[in-house]
């Protein structure tokens, strides 16, 4: 089942955080902050009441775009499509809004970059030293109709 995140489930994305990347990871507090944002969605995707996956998308209302910020499936819960279908209720959001949808990824995560080009997404850029420790950034973009 898809839904939208709330407070009570900070621990539980931190931890899918905390299994899912090694650098630029969210803190708490930060999970928090954007549960509560008006600028932004966290969607989670849970089984028996336990969240396998999460997305964040930025919704900007100025910004043509909206913007995935975080897309993480437990690791023992990959391979089943969790994260596709959690990337399309993302897409749906932005639709709704009339946005397309941006991301950035590292340049090194070459499975990420086959999961986003198989859903649709084109290279349109590279950001230099995006990352905390210095490893560039391909931004990608996906036209939703």
């Amino acid at each position: 089942m898809f839904r939208e995140a709330n407070l009570s489930d900070v621990e539980a994305i931190f931890l899918i955080e905390r299994m899912s990347f090694f650098n630029d990871q969210f803190s708490r507090r930060r999970l928090s902050y954007l549960m509560t944002s008006s600028k932004g969605k966290v969607l989670v995707y849970e089984r028996h009441k336990q969240i396998l996956a999460y997305a964040i998308v930025l919704l900007h209302s100025t910004h043509r775009q909206a913007k995935l910020y975080s897309i993480a499936v437990k690791p023992n819960e990959r391979g089943y499509n969790i994260g596709l279908a959690l990337l399309k209720k993302c897409e749906f959001v932005a639709l709704k809004l009339k946005k397309g949808m941006s991301l950035e990824v590292r340049v090194s995560n070459l499975r990420a970059i086959r999961f986003y080009k198989k859903a649709g997404y084109v290279q349109i850029g590279l950001k230099k030293r995006y990352y905390d420790d210095g490893e560039d950034a391909y931004i990608f973009a996906k036209d939703l109709k």
